[in-house]
């Protein structure tokens, strides 16, 4: 969708979208800090994926799937935010990401 999209600062995505495809976000340097929308259910292959300025992205807990290297974050001052027992919770554990727990 936004792939490679170098100036790309700010995105809203509408409650009515179930999945952010394969490379979706890739190479979105400037694109800080994004919360997921309620209601998506499955982040796919490199949806978040070589994005320098990220570093910070909450998943929803609606969110079930989580495909492979959907987020693939080098930053270090990333941090994954999400429901405590949530699969974003658990894929941040797996990748040893920082994770922040949202009520």
């Amino acid at each position: 969708a936004f792939s490679g999209c170098k100036s790309l600062a700010s995105v809203v995505i509408p409650n009515s979208v179930q999945k952010i495809g394969e490379y979706a976000f890739f190479g979105c340097h400037a694109l800080d800090r994004i919360e997921l929308n309620e209601g998506l259910e499955r982040l796919e292959y490199n949806a978040f994926a070589d994005m320098d300025s990220l570093t910070y992205l909450y998943v929803p807990d609606t969110v079930t799937e989580i495909i492979g290297a959907a987020i693939h974050i080098f930053n270090e001052d990333f941090v994954m935010a999400g429901k405590a027992g949530s699969k974003a919770e658990e894929y941040a554990k797996l990748l040893r990401y920082p994770f922040e727990i949202v009520e």
